[in-house]
């Protein structure tokens, strides 16, 4: 008996010691190396931007990894690869990420000079300058093909289609925002000019699902920052400086005491100039560690809205996140068109499947999916959909779940029944409002 329970006590020891860590959660870190292959970016008098965002990247990976015992860091690449930006957040929804940083360079045009380092979350940009960040950035999806269905008809140059970013709940703000303050105070302890905090459209960030920040590491077109951005001193205290950010992003937000790692300010840095940050003042974004309970309500209720929430309303008939089995598509579009002409307001459906032929109900490549309909737009193919709403984070919700199954499903609108660009919907639904 006195053997039995020893040897209970040996197994019940073994577990303790080897089997904690494998139950704890591990903390998912997506580190992002903007551009690559034969996208460079921007391009100074001798270095890529796609280099040194591949080397701080790396270098922020390796301190991770020894620093942050239960982090696990994935790369969006590790070698001058092309990665189209629906891909990169693909990577970070797949793993179901829990951080995303997305690592950039910062370019002017000839002749203008600039210093210092910044970092954007998503938003609806609100100075001139953001958005011609987010231009130059987003203008990487040009050299993917079929980047306007796969982007719902977005145009990185016209201003006109950064008004989605106006239409966007982003419940990971507050998160976000306490990151990127967090970066920016360690790059001015790094002795960089600290050029803020901004919010900004940028669509590498608009298709994940985790808090996510993109920082601009300094200005390659500038001679004196790139020599710093290509020097083992500038890389190393960059990397360091997102680095302690995010560890002082776990204590707070993963409960997680971390490391710190030391900077050594360089004496040839700019002045540390301190810049105010363009993001709505709002209680929430206070860089507290403890976080309110109130700070989603206060949140929500700063932003402005296209539609009442439909959280705050009766589920629906054709509510997005019904699950129900699929229906003979052709009646049930029809029925959907009379409705919205009915509405006048836009509504938002996801396009998964074309057909050249009409599927029957109980096809197996429509099982499983809520609302399903179908619309031809003039063609000889079946279009098929799944889901109906007019709140465009909702459909946007159902699409990047259904990207799991069908990877070129996107967002699609219709207005009184005829099918529109999203850009369309969006500026009738903010005139409408």
């Amino acid at each position: 008996m006195v053997k039995r329970s020893f040897k209970y006590v040996v197994i019940a020891l073994l577990f303790m010691a080897f089997g904690v860590k494998s139950m704890a959660k591990e903390f998912v870190l997506v580190i992002d190396p903007g551009h690559g292959g034969h996208d460079a970016g921007a391009c100074g008098a001798f270095s890529k931007e796609k280099d040194i965002n591949l080397t701080v990247a790396l270098e922020l990976g390796k301190l991770v990894k020894t620093h942050c015992r239960n982090v696990k860091v994935i790369y969006t690449r590790t070698t001058d690869v092309f990665i189209p930006l629906q891909t990169r957040a693909d990577i970070a929804n797949k793993a179901n990420a829990d951080l995303f940083v997305s690592v950039h360079t910062n370019a002017l045009p000839e002749g203008r000079i600039a210093y210092g380092s910044e970092t954007y979350t998503l938003g609806m940009h609100r100075a001139a300058a953001n958005l011609e960040v987010a231009k130059r950035e987003n203008s990487v999806i040009r050299m993917e093909s079929g980047y306007k269905m796969r982007y719902e008809g977005f145009d990185p140059s016209k201003s006109e289609s950064y008004i989605i970013f106006e239409f966007m709940q982003d419940k990971f703000m507050k998160q976000s925002v306490f990151l990127a303050k967090s970066i920016q105070k360690y790059y001015s302890r790094a002795g960089r000019q600290n050029k803020g905090v901004h919010q900004a459209g940028f669509l590498v960030l608009r298709q994940t699902s985790m808090p996510a920040i993109l920082t601009e590491l300094g200005f390659i077109s500038t001679p004196e920052e790139e020599t710093y951005l290509n020097s083992k001193e500038g890389v190393r205290n960059l990397a360091a400086s997102i680095y302690n950010g995010i560890a002082e992003y776990l204590e707070v937000y993963a409960k997680t005491d971390v490391k710190r790692v030391s900077i050594v300010a360089s004496p040839k840095s700019e002045p540390n100039n301190q810049v105010k940050d363009d993001l709505p003042k709002k209680k929430e974004e206070k860089t507290s560690s403890k976080p309110s309970a109130t700070d989603r309500k206060q949140e929500e209720s700063n932003r402005k809205e296209p539609t009442k929430p439909q959280s705050a309303n009766p589920p629906r008939k054709d509510a997005v996140n019904e699950a129900k089995s699929p229906t003979r598509v052709g009646k049930t579009e029809e029925d959907d068109n009379k409705k919205d002409a009915q509405s006048n307001v836009p509504v938002y459906k996801v396009q998964f499947l074309v057909s050249p032929t009409e599927l029957p109900a109980n096809d197996r490549q429509l099982q499983g999916l809520s609302n399903v309909s179908c619309y031809r737009d003039g063609g000889k193919t079946y279009k098929y959909t799944s889901g109906s709403t007019t709140d465009y984070n909702e459909i946007r919700r159902l699409c990047n779940k259904l990207k799991e199954k069908y990877p070129d499903a996107f967002v699609v609108a219709f207005v009184d029944g005829k099918r529109v660009s999203v850009q369309e919907a969006l500026s009738l639904q903010k005139k409408t409002k």
